[in-house]
């Protein structure tokens, strides 16, 4: 005799659905697919903030090593024109060595 006979159990079984559960799901689709595009839109906002900051810092990281290496940086200093009588031309002096 059959062990099994008369006992029950559950299944995952293949079920069609209805026509308002087909419209439901069509609408909770329509909601994700929106909701993931918007993620997307921010992860490209995000990373291209990111490149940004990043192209910023290794503009600066270029500028302070090439100080560094030449151990100098340009700056605005105030000149002044004076007239060198002897060779008869016009030099231009800096104010900030004297």
């Amino acid at each position: 005799m059959n062990e099994t006979h008369g006992q029950k159990e559950t299944r995952n079984l293949k079920c069609d659905l209805t026509a308002e559960e087909v419209r439901s799901r069509a609408e909770q689709v329509a909601d994700i697919v929106g909701k993931r595009e918007e993620v997307e839109r921010d992860k490209k906002s995000a990373n291209d903030m990111h490149k940004n900051q990043i192209q910023t810092h290794d503009a600066d990281i270029a500028e302070l090593s090439k100080q560094v290496r030449e151990k100098a940086e340009y700056r605005d200093v105030d000149c002044e024109w004076q007239r060198d009588e002897e060779f008869a031309k016009m030099e231009l002096i800096r104010t900030d060595y004297r």
